[in-house]
């Protein structure tokens, strides 16, 4: 309890930070390469690899005889906004999971949303739509990511050509998004995240290992140099009396 009245009076200083290393080095050591290992193990053997496949669109600038370019540049950028979130909007899903269906893939709206990511660059006019799977099998989870990211795009611009009664009913997106690239199954990008997730274990178990051995420090009692005892009391250490040892016969050192 002295050592706590101490810090709370004067901050937990650096030589102490460095004792407390110092004096627990191999179980804080010990902690952390155990978490390390365990984070490890869990993203090489237990996470499931994840499958990324990417297509991308683009938004068409009006080029009509009465268009300025510079002005439907800037028209398009906004449309390219409004498509990224239009792109992601429930009726572009509910027509993206009925066509994965009648490609074998069970897939809900709430499901197809978390699994993919639709993006778009300032001042550019391509929208990317990436598609994560994560499965065991690397053959499904790229066969399924790729599928995925197609199918949307693909939903995407239907959804926007969509005419009912001869009328279209997105009038402003009628013919204005246009496929650009569509995934390939040589171009998916597969991850475990093994890496990042041993890192983040390591620093976990390097904060937890330094909090035990700091709380220990705190509770512990004992003076472990003259320098807290004269913080604490105020008063000069003349010396220091050695640790005696007692062995088994009795005899001390």
């Amino acid at each position: 309890m002295e050592n706590e009245k101490v810090i709370e009076e004067q901050g937990l200083s650096i030589r102490d930070i460095v004792f407390i290393i110092k004096r627990n080095i191999l179980f804080i050591t010990l902690v952390t390469v155990i978490f390390t290992l365990a984070g490890a193990f869990y993203g090489l053997k237990i996470k499931k690899p994840s499958y990324t496949a990417t297509s991308t669109a683009v938004v068409v600038i009006d080029t009509g005889a009465n268009s300025n370019q510079a002005t439907s540049f800037v028209y398009a950028t906004y449309f390219t906004s409004t498509f990224t979130d239009f792109i992601q909007s429930n009726s572009v899903l509910n027509r993206a999971c009925d066509s994965l269906q009648e490609e074998g893939i069970d897939i809900n709206r709430a499901a197809l949303a978390n699994c993919i990511k639709v993006t778009a660059k300032t001042d550019s006019l391509i929208i990317t739509i990436d598609a994560v799977v994560s499965s065991k099998d690397a053959e499904e989870g790229t066969k399924n990511s790729v599928l995925i990211a197609n199918t949307l795009l693909a939903a995407a611009i239907e959804e926007a050509n969509r005419t009912e009664n001869g009328v279209i009913k997105y009038e402003p997106f009628a013919n204005k998004l246009i496929e650009m690239e569509l995934a390939d199954e040589e171009d998916v990008v597969s991850s475990r995240g093994a890496f990042t997730i041993a890192v983040i274990c390591m620093l976990l178990g390097l904060a937890l290992s330094f909090g035990l051995c700091l709380i220990n420090y705190l509770i512990d009692d004992t003076y472990t140099s003259k320098e807290l005892f004269e913080k604490t009391h105020g008063i000069n250490v003349l010396s220091v009396i050695a640790e005696i040892v007692e062995y088994g016969d009795g005899g001390k050192n």
